[in-house]
């Protein structure tokens, strides 16, 4: 007869460690078991004598956070088997060609190459003119303060035009990201007058 309450009975039985960890002695290497006696020869794996050349490019890099392939981080996880077993390892950044390009130069050698393009455009600027030209204006006047300057221009009409008081720390943190191009456009807005800044 079926049991007659309908309910699934429990087994018992305990896997023993054979079954348990049947998958993972399956593929693990055989133990040699060979017996050496006085005078056997030991096989010995022969070294190289040139090193290897290995045809992809190497998996490993300084352990760090930051500065990695387009900030990307490294993080470490685990790889969970079948039978419960878990590995540490570290999960490799993707990694693009444009990044990698951005990436040569560091933070030092991209404001280095700023600096020299900066300084290049403002020769171009200035040529002809005893102090240096920061701006040219439209109507053929060069500016030659710069964003500092500027920004202290700029002040007492973003002061008086906002409904609150702005603090000029506050405006420094606000304006300050601005190139010299937008400042003179906002200046142009309040109708400033260039003359004190500029040269013919």
């Amino acid at each position: 007869m079926g049991n007659p309450l309908g309910v699934r009975g429990f087994s018992l039985g305990v896997p023993s460690l054979r079954e348990k960890y049947f998958k993972i002695t399956k593929y693990a290497k055989p133990i040699d078991t060979t017996i050496y006696k006085a005078g056997d020869a030991i096989p010995v794996k022969p070294i190289p004598q040139a090193e290897e050349i290995y045809k992809y490019e190497a998996m490993f890099f300084k352990r760090q956070n930051r500065g990695l392939y387009g900030g990307m981080q490294r993080k470490r996880l685990k790889t969970c088997s079948e039978s419960g077993n878990k590995n540490l390892r570290a999960a490799f950044a993707e990694r693009s060609k444009s990044q990698a390009l951005r990436e040569n130069h560091g933070l030092k050698g991209w404001r280095l190459k700023y600096d020299v393009i900066k300084a290049r455009t403002l020769a171009e600027q200035s040529e002809g003119s005893p102090k240096p030209v920061y701006h040219v204006l439209q109507t053929g006047k060069r500016i030659v303060v710069g964003r500092n300057k500027l920004l202290q221009h700029l002040y007492p009409f973003v002061y008086r035009d906002n409904y609150e008081p702005i603090a000029y720390d506050k405006f420094l943190r606000e304006h300050s990201v601005l190139t010299t191009e937008e400042l003179v456009q906002k200046l142009e807005h309040y109708n400033f007058d260039f003359s004190p800044v500029t040269i013919l």
